[in-house]
């Protein structure tokens, strides 16, 4: 059996002219999703909020390894266990 055997290749071309409607745009924007993010540091820019925001993932990605189950680690207890 050839590694092509059984595979098609069907290229199509589409042409067309874009058309922006400008107010039919500005209600689509109306309707983007928004989140807010809000920070007790006021010396911070949005920008910078946004980029430690982007980058927190980074840092709970490397604690991810604490909950898994396969991480043998002792139990810390605050009470007794037997409780």
């Amino acid at each position: 059996m050839n590694d092509t055997e059984g595979v098609y290749r069907r290229l199509d071309r589409i042409e067309g002219d874009i058309e922006i409607k400008e107010g039919e745009l500005e209600k689509k924007k109306e309707k983007l999703g928004r989140f807010i993010l809000a920070t007790n540091d006021l010396e911070l820019g949005g920008e910078e909020v946004l980029k430690y925001y982007k980058g927190q993932t980074r840092v709970e990605r490397g604690f991810r390894f604490l909950k898994d189950r396969s991480f043998r680690i002792s139990e810390v207890y605050l009470k007794k266990r037997e409780r």
